[in-house]
C-alpha cells in the first residue's frame, strides 16, 4: 500500500528534476559540475552535434557505397543508423551516450573510408578490370563471411537495444545505473564488431579488398608483360625461340597432324592423352608447335615448351601455374573461376608442390565446369629438357598429367618427348588403352624422307630467289643427296640448310667438302651423320684460327661458358674475360647451329637451335676435337676460378667498367654466384690459387656485404655459405689446411660480430636466422 501512495509523489516531480536525479545518480563517480544547469545544456548540445556528425558520416558512407557495391555493407549502415537513433533516445547520462555514439561513428567512418579508398583505387583501373574486380569482390567467400559477421553482430546489438527500450518508462527512470551498464555493453559490442571487421588473421578489410583488386591488376599487368616482354622467355608455342627452332615446313607431316588434330577435337575420345616420342631431331617440337598453332583458334587451352637453358622454361613447378595463366587468357569465360582458384591456392603461399597445384588449380577448377563442354587441349613439349630437381619431380609431374587426362572428360593432353627411361616409366605403357603412344621414328617411316626433301627444296628455292645462291644450278642433285644424308633427322636437314645458306656465295664449295667428309664411310648410327655435320661446321668456322692459340683459347672459353651458363651467354656477359668482338664473331660463325636472327649485338644471347649441339660438345665419344670438346667438370672449375679472379682485383679503381662508367655485368654475376659455381666444381690447382687470392684480399668485404663486393644473402646466410666453402676446402685438403684456417678466422670473426648485433637489433634478424646464430657455437663455425 505504501508503494501505491508513492506514485502520486512521483507524478508531482518535474521532468527536469527526474533527469537531474538520474544524471546525478548515474554519474556519481564523476566530479560534480560547478553549474548543473549549464552543464546539462552543454552536454545536450555536444550530444546533438555528435549525433548529427554521425548521421552525416552515414550519409557520406551510403553515397560512396552507391558507386562501390560490397554485398552487405549497405545493410550494415542501415542497422547502424537505427542503432544510433535508439542510443540517442536512451535516458542515460549524456557522456555515456556520447561514448557509445563515438564508437558507432568510428565504425561508420571505417566503412566509409574503406569504400572511399577502394573506389579511388578502382578509378585508376580500366573499365573492364573495374567490372571484373567488382565481380570478384561480390563473389569472394572471404569478403562475404567478413561482412555477414559484421551484420550479424550489429543485428544482435540492435535487438538488445530494442529489448532495453521495451522496458516500461518507470523502470528506465529509476534504474539509470542499469541503463548505463546496458550502454556499456552496447559500446563493447560495437568495439568488438569494429575490431573484428577491421582485422582478422592479421589482414584488414581494406587489405582483403586490395588483395582481390591487386589480383585483377596483376592479371592485367601480367597479360601486358606476357605480350611485351621478350618472347624468348616464354614457355608457350608463341615464343620466338620455339618458332625459330621448331617451324614446320608447310605441306609436311600431313598425315600425323591430321590424326592428332582429329583425336584432339573428338568429344567422345576415351584415350585423352597422346604421347609423341622419338629420338632427338625427328621433328617432335615442330609437330607440337603446329598442333598448338592450328588448335589456337578454338581448342587450345595452353601450351608449355620446355627449354633447357631458360629458367622460366625448364622448371617443372612452373608448368601448372603457367597453364592456368594461359588458360585465363584463352578462355575469358573461365577467368572468374580461375581467379577464385588462384585466391584459394595463394592462401598457402606460392611455393607449393605439384600435387597441391594440380588439386587446387586444375581438378577443383574443372570440377565446376560442364563435362560436356568442347575439348580443351594442353600441349607440353620437350619433357626431356625439364630439370629433374629434386629427383623424381618429373615423374610426379607426368603422373599428375596422366590423372588429369583420366579424370577430366573434356581435357586432352599432348606430350612430346624423347623416350628417356625415367620419362617413359611414368607414362602409360605402350599397350595401355588410356593413351595414344606414338613412336614418331617408327610412325614416320616411309614418308619422312619425302617431307625432308620438300623442306630442303623449299628453303633452297627461297634462298636462290634472293640471288647469289647457285648450288641448285651447279649441283642439281644436292637436294636428293642431302635428303639421303639426313637419314630421317629433321634436325640434320635444318642444320645443313642453315650451314649452306649462311654463306650462300660459297655454298658450292661448302657442299663439296661436306659430301667429302660425310661420304660412304660416314657412320651408320642414328646421330653419327649429325655429329659429323657438327664437326664440319666447327672446323669450317674456325679453320683460320687453328694456329692462333690465344684466339682458340677465347673460342673454347666461349663454348665452355655456353655450356655452363647458357642462360647468360652474351658478349656483354663475358666482357672483359673475352673481348666482346671475339664473342660476337664466334656467334656469327656458328649461326647455323644457333637460334639467332638479324644483327648480333653485345646483348644477343647464344642459344642452340637444338639441344643436340651442346650435347655433342660435352660428349667425348662424339666431339673428339680437343679445341671444341667441353669437359664439364674442368669447365666448371675454370669459370669458378675466373669469377674469383675478377673479385680479387686489388683496387676499386681497377674494377672493369662499361661504357657508362658502371661496373660490368660479370662483376655483379661474380659477387652473387661465385659460391655456387665453386661448390659445383672439382678442385684444381688454378681454382685453389684463385680462392686463396680472393680470401687474402677482399673476402672479408664480401662477407660483411661492403660495396662493391656486396651480395644478396642475409647476414647469417652469408656466414653459412662461407662455411660451405670452408667445408669444400677441408674435404679436398687444400694448401695443407692453411686456406681452411684463413676461412675459419673470417667466419669466426664475422659470426661474433653478427651474434653481438642480435640483442641490439633483434628486429633486423628473421626468427630462423636467430635460431641459426644460436646454433653456431654448438656446431662449430
Amino acid at each position: 500500500m505504501s508503494k501505491i501512495k508513492v506514485i502520486p509523489n512521483v507524478f508531482s516531480r518535474s521532468r527536469s528534476r527526474i533527469i537531474d536525479a538520474k544524471s546525478k545518480d548515474a554519474g556519481s563517480d564523476r566530479p560534480p559540475p560547478s553549474s548543473p544547469r549549464r552543464t546539462a545544456k552543454t552536454g545536450g548540445e555536444k550530444l546533438d552535434a555528435i549525433v548529427s556528425n554521425a548521421k552525416s558520416a552515414i550519409n557520406v558512407a551510403n553515397s560512396v557505397l552507391s558507386n562501390f557495391s560490397v554485398p552487405g555493407l549497405s545493410t550494415a549502415l542501415s542497422i547502424v543508423d537505427q542503432l544510433l537513433d535508439r542510443v540517442a533516445e536512451v535516458r542515460a547520462n549524456a557522456q555515456d551516450k556520447v561514448e557509445v555514439i563515438e564508437k558507432i561513428k568510428t565504425l561508420v567512418t571505417l566503412l566509409g573510408s574503406t569504400a572511399k579508398d577502394i573506389t579511388s583505387a578502382m578509378d585508376s583501373m580500366t573499365t573492364t578490370d573495374r567490372c571484373e574486380a567488382q565481380e570478384q569482390i561480390k563473389g569472394s567467400d572471404v569478403v562475404k563471411s567478413r561482412v555477414e559477421e559484421l551484420v550479424s553482430k550489429l543485428e544482435s546489438t540492435l535487438t538488445a537495444t530494442g529489448e532495453e527500450q521495451h522496458k516500461n518508462w518507470l523502470s528506465r527512470t529509476w534504474y539509470s545505473r542499469q541503463d548505463a551498464q546496458a550502454l556499456d555493453r552496447i559500446r563493447q559490442r560495437i568495439i568488438e564488431a569494429t575490431d573484428n571487421f577491421k582485422l582478422q588473421e592479421g589482414i584488414t578489410f581494406q587489405q582483403l579488398l586490395y588483395q582481390i583488386m591487386e589480383s585483377t591488376r596483376r592479371l592485367e599487368r601480367e597479360t601486358r608483360e606476357y605480350h611485351l616482354r621478350s618472347e624468348d622467355e616464354l614457355p608457350s608455342y608463341k615464343s620466338q625461340y620455339v618458332e625459330y627452332k621448331a617451324k614446320l615446313q608447310p605441306g609436311t607431316r600431313k598425315r600425323i597432324l591430321k590424326e592428332v588434330l582429329d583425336w584432339a577435337k573428338d568429344p567422345n575420345q576415351t584415350r585423352r592423352m597422346q604421347v609423341v616420342y622419338g629420338p632427338a631431331g625427328v621433328g617432335k617440337s615442330a609437330i607440337a608447335r603446329e598442333i598448338s598453332e592450328v588448335l589456337a583458334s578454338g581448342y587450345l587451352g595452353a601450351s608449355f615448351f620446355f627449354q633447357r637453358g631458360i629458367a622460366e622454361c625448364n622448371d617443372p613447378y612452373l608448368v601448372i601455374p603457367t597453364l592456368i595463366f594461359q588458360l585465363a587468357h584463352s578462355r575469358p569465360e573461365l577467368q572468374r573461376h580461375i581467379a577464385d582458384a588462384v585466391e584459394k591456392h595463394m592462401q598457402y603461399g606460392d611455393s607449393q608442390g605439384i600435387t597441391h597445384q594440380a588439386r587446387e588449380l586444375i581438378f577443383d577448377l574443372f570440377s565446376q565446369l560442364d563435362p560436356l563442354d568442347p575439348p580443351l587441349v594442353f600441349v607440353i613439349d620437350g619433357v626431356d629438357e625439364c630439370l629433374n630437381s629434386p629427383e623424381g619431380v618429373i615423374q610426379e609431374m607426368l603422373e599428375i598429367l596422366c590423372k588429369m587426362a583420366e579424370q577430366i572428360p573434356s581435357l586432352r593432353i599432348v606430350i612430346a618427348t624423347r623416350p628417356e627411361t625415367y620419362i617413359m616409366d611414368a607414362l602409360p605403357s605402350l599397350d595401355n588403352t588410356s593413351a595414344v603412344m606414338r613412336d614418331l621414328w617408327v610412325d614416320s617411316e616411309g614418308e619422312i624422307d619425302g617431307d625432308i626433301r620438300l623442306y630442303i627444296q623449299a628453303e633452297f628455292d627461297q634462298c636462290a630467289g634472293r640471288g647469289g645462291f647457285t648450288l641448285l644450278k651447279e649441283r642439281p642433285d644436292c637436294v636428293a643427296k642431302l635428303t639421303q644424308l639426313s637419314g630421317g633427322l629433321f634436325i640434320y636437314a635444318s642444320t645443313v640448310v642453315r650451314f649452306l645458306v649462311h654463306d650462300r656465295r660459297l655454298a658450292v664449295d661448302i657442299y663439296d667438302r661436306l659430301l667429302e667428309s660425310q661420304g660412304s664411310q660416314a657412320p651408320s648410327r642414328l646421330h653419327g651423320r649429325l655429329d659429323m655435320l657438327y664437326t664440319t661446321i666447327l672446323n669450317n668456322a674456325f679453320v683460320e684460327f687453328r694456329e692462333d692459340r690465344k684466339r682458340m683459347e677465347y673460342i673454347h672459353f666461349v663454348l665452355q661458358w655456353f655450356i655452363i651458363i647458357p642462360e647468360d651467354c652474351a658478349a656483354r656477359c663475358l666482357n672483359p674475360i673475352v673481348p666482346p668482338s671475339v664473342t660476337m664473331d664466334v656467334m656469327d660463325r656458328l649461326r647455323s647451329v644457333l637460334a639467332i636472327q638479324g644483327d648480333i649485338t653485345p646483348t644477343t644471347n647464344m642459344k642452340p637451335c637444338h639441344a643436340s649441339f651442346p650435347q655433342f660438345l660435352i660428349d667425348i665419344t662424339r666431339c673428339q676435337d680437343a679445341d671444341f670438346f667441353v669437359d664439364v667438370p674442368i669447365a666448371r672449375a675454370l669459370i669458378a676460378g675466373t669469377l674469383l679472379d675478377v673479385l680479387a682485383r686489388h683496387n676499386v679503381t681497377d674494377l672493369p667498367r662499361d661504357g657508362d662508367g658502371g661496373l660490368l655485368w660479370v662483376w655483379g654475376y661474380a659477387r652473387r654466384n661465385w659460391v655456387d659455381r665453386l661448390l659445383e666444381a672439382p678442385c684444381t690447382a688454378q681454382l685453389a690459387g684463385s680462392l686463396r687470392l680472393f680470401t687474402e684480399t677482399h673476402l672479408d668485404r664480401w662477407l660483411a656485404n661492403i660495396w662493391p663486393w656486396d651480395h644478396l644473402y642475409r647476414r647469417a646466410e652469408a656466414v653459412d655459405k662461407l662455411t660451405e666453402v670452408r667445408n669444400w676446402c677441408e674435404e679436398r685438403n687444400l694448401c695443407d689446411g692453411e686456406l681452411v684456417v684463413l676461412l675459419d678466422g673470417l667466419i669466426g670473426k664475422r659470426a661474433k660480430e653478427i651474434a653481438g648485433k642480435v640483442p641490439e637489433w633483434p628486429r633486423e634478424f628473421q626468427e630462423k636466422d636467430r635460431e641459426r646464430i644460436q646454433g653456431w657455437e654448438t656446431n662449430r663455425f
